[in-house]
């Protein structure tokens, strides 16, 4: 038994945690989430994903808000000396075959590279000393890593390589003292999933025209998850069983599409207007300086600007950013571009990006977005599933732009439900996952699983370069696959597979 259970809401951009003390009274078994405060004082349910490390590249100095605020406050120089790490999480998605390995690497800020589990590590590790130190600042108890139950969630796409690095980096940060049992890796939409299950009507932003069909907790109600984060889209879709259990209907999916895609064309565009290599050289030379511009930008892209037809403003009055980029010339060449004369202005440090600019930011992503639940809703009508809401979490969910096209392209024909609490549903349900690991009862599997065996030579079925003796003198052919799980077949949880092989 652990005395707490903590989740780790690890994202792309944003990360936060919770806990709950597992053998206090029921009445006082609740949710208790780390509100971190920003550079305003402030308070957040969740943290920027940054870690900054000293010179070395071997030493932690802060994470988060922190980091941010100190990696911006550098002069002479010293951004291009300490490694500044953001949006790593993304480099633990991959479309290769066989997925990441662990002497991958990842490129901070200035350049410089680490491993790909160095970084995991620090990153890890802080976040869960927080949790330690918060619990026995609220509770008194003085317990340690063994005493915890932790709970990481990850994006469903993730290859099993990615999942098991993130498992090495727990284990590397000192977090399971006690073996790998300690630690359970959540799907997030999953853990989604499992929280709007719970969730009352009360709890959702519920379209008036739907209001009289809302019964979201009855047995056999059959749902999908659209879990829009700062790096990946995850979907799943789930039918309710019980008071306490869920079945999975098809495989989880999704794509790259988050709200970091949106950053991505801010750059193309800042490329476009001042130059490809002007920036690049820029980013080079002043890292902090371009930082502080990105940060700018994904504050005002939360906005309600474009979606309303006015002008978004980004400030790029930064002391290094004017002197290498003269206003009166970039404004003369925006002007002399018949695709920016109208809709772009770049006037006291402020760049003026018209909403039909703004819009096209956004519309990779939401279009490969309504792209992606087109195509899963075009499978499960295959398969005959019919679904009866569809849940929109994540922090990326609450852009207006994206919700107003999800409603307009799906809304006549679905029940979609915006939670309140959007950026908090797989946090919450990763506690609720953790402390009741078999709420999911059925899974559908992502993938064909196996083993590589080693059957005797068969001439008619095994390649030539394959054949070798072993060491009774039988011919044998090596790294031959037995399949254990099909790809689509449902895995009931507990259920056993039978498989005989020889050494």
């Amino acid at each position: 038994m652990y005395s707490a259970t903590v989740a780790i809401d690890f994202g792309t951009t944003y990360s936060g945690f919770a806990y709950v003390i597992n053998d206090a009274h029921p009445g006082d078994q609740y949710i208790n989430i780390r509100q971190w405060k920003d550079e305003y004082g402030q308070n957040h349910y969740k943290t920027p994903t940054c870690l900054l490390l000293g010179k070395s590249g071997r030493s932690f100095d802060s994470f988060g808000f922190d980091a941010q605020e100190k990696y911006i406050r550098f002069e002479d120089g010293k951004d291009k000396q300490y490694y500044m790490f953001e949006n790593f999480k993304m480099a633990l998605h991959t479309d290769g075959a066989h997925g990441i390995h662990k002497d991958s690497e990842l490129t901070a800020l200035n350049d410089k590279k680490l491993k790909t589990l160095e970084v995991l590590k620090f990153a890890l590790k802080y976040m869960a000393e927080q949790s330690l130190a918060k619990i026995r600042s609220e509770t008194g108890r003085q317990i340690s890593f063994k005493n915890i139950k932790w709970v990481i969630t990850v994006p469903a796409i993730w290859k099993p390589s990615s999942k098991q690095l993130m498992r090495e980096a727990a284990k590397q940060a000192g977090m399971l003292p006690r073996g790998d049992d300690q630690l359970v890796i959540a799907l997030e939409p999953q853990a989604a999933s499992i929280h709007c299950k719970k969730c009352k009507s009360s709890d959702f932003h519920v379209p008036s025209n739907r209001k009289d069909e809302l019964q979201v907790q009855s047995e056999g109600t059959s749902y999908l998850v659209l879990d829009c984060g700062g790096g990946t889209i995850d979907m799943t879709v789930h039918r309710i069983t019980s008071i306490n259990t869920i079945e999975e209907l098809y495989k989880a999916s999704g794509g790259p599409w988050g709200g970091t895609k949106v950053d991505e064309k801010f750059e193309d565009l800042m490329k476009e207007i001042f130059g490809k290599d002007a920036i690049r050289a820029f980013k080079k030379q002043y890292p902090a300086a371009w930082y502080t511009i990105k940060r700018r930008f994904q504050h005002v892209k939360t906005t309600d600007y474009a979606r309303k037809g006015d002008l978004t403003m980004v400030d790029l009055n930064e002391y290094e950013f004017s002197q290498c980029f003269n206003h009166s010339v970039v404004q003369k060449s925006l002007e002399a571009n018949p695709k920016f004369k109208d809709d772009i202005k770049y006037k006291k440090g402020m760049l003026r990006i018209g909403s039909s600019v703004m819009k096209e930011l956004f519309s990779p992503s939401i279009s490969n977005i309504a792209k992606l639940i087109t195509d899963l809703l075009k499978q499960l009508k295959r398969k005959d599933i019919k679904i009866d809401f569809i849940f929109f979490v994540g922090g990326f969910s609450e852009c207006k732009l994206l919700q107003e096209e999800i409603k307009k392209k799906f809304g006549d024909d679905h029940c979609i439900l915006f939670p309140f609490d959007a950026k908090l549903c797989v946090l919450k349900g990763a506690i609720s996952f953790g402390r009741q690991s078999n709420i999911i009862q059925k899974r559908v599997s992502p993938m064909t699983f196996g083993t590589d065996i080693c059957p005797k030579f068969d001439a008619n079925k095994h390649e030539e370069r394959r054949k070798y003796r072993d060491s009774e003198g039988t011919l044998r052919c090596d790294g031959v696959f037995k399949k254990l799980i099909s790809v689509d077949e449902e895995i009931t949880i507990g259920g056993l597979r039978n498989s005989v092989s020889l050494p």
